[in-house]
């Protein structure tokens, strides 16, 4: 019933047809995208693995989402006033 009513749409709208399994996929990748760590999409999904099928299926990141990722490293001195300095230990 559900994929019929799917279809009746993408027909209407004049586009590609979808499926139930095609929105779970785009729920679960936009969740990790958005930062939702990959446990809790796992949890939602019905997943009783800890996240290790939502790793190996949805895990995968856009090239836009990753290079925005990569962009947040930094190796540079840290500024903020709640950052505490390690102390390097002295060999005797």
């Amino acid at each position: 019933m559900l994929q019929k009513a799917l279809d009746a749409a993408c027909r209407k709208l004049e586009v590609h047809r979808i499926t139930h399994h095609d929105l779970r996929h785009l729920f679960a990748t936009r969740c990790i995208e958005s930062g939702v760590d990959i446990p809790t999409v796992s949890r939602w999904l019905g997943h009783k693995d800890g996240g290790a099928l939502a790793m190996k299926v949805y895990g995968h990141l856009r090239d836009q989402h990753s290079t925005t990722m990569a962009q947040r490293v930094t190796f540079s001195k840290p500024t903020g006033k709640n950052i505490v300095p390690l102390v390097r230990e002295t060999v005797a």
